[in-house]
């Protein structure tokens, strides 16, 4: 992006434009129509959530029973089911896959995050 007399002009002598999503993100208050054709056409993102890494969406989509599955594995199985599953979603909470859970389930797995980071257990 280029800045001229305080304005972006982000299309000044490009050939092409190719956004990153945390330029997407940056442009959301002063181009509000631009963000939106690239969050629902280029990005396929529902009104009202952002965009995250495509790594991100396929681990949150595809890779959380493994993640699950390895961290039980790792502590002899020593916790709960919702135990693992709610760590299974640390680094993912700004996926569809965690946009459509809703806030009793959010609330849950966030209230279990919060209770093992409190605790006096060592993960080295």
């Amino acid at each position: 992006m280029r800045k001229s007399s305080g304005s972006y002009y982000l299309f000044a002598d490009e050939p092409n434009i190719q956004f990153t999503e945390a330029q997407i993100i940056q442009i959301k208050d002063s181009y509000p129509g631009l963000y939106d054709y690239y969050m629902r056409y280029k990005w396929n993102i529902p009104v009202g959530q952002t965009p995250s890494s495509a790594q991100h969406q396929m681990m949150a989509q595809s890779y959380r029973d493994l993640v699950k599955q390895v961290l039980r594995d790792y502590d002899n199985n020593a916790h709960s089911e919702a135990f693992y599953d709610a760590l299974s979603w640390e680094g993912l909470k700004n996926t569809v896959a965690w946009n459509n859970l809703t806030l009793s389930e959010k609330s849950n797995i966030n209230t279990l995050i919060i209770n093992f980071d409190n605790s006096s257990t060592n993960c080295n």
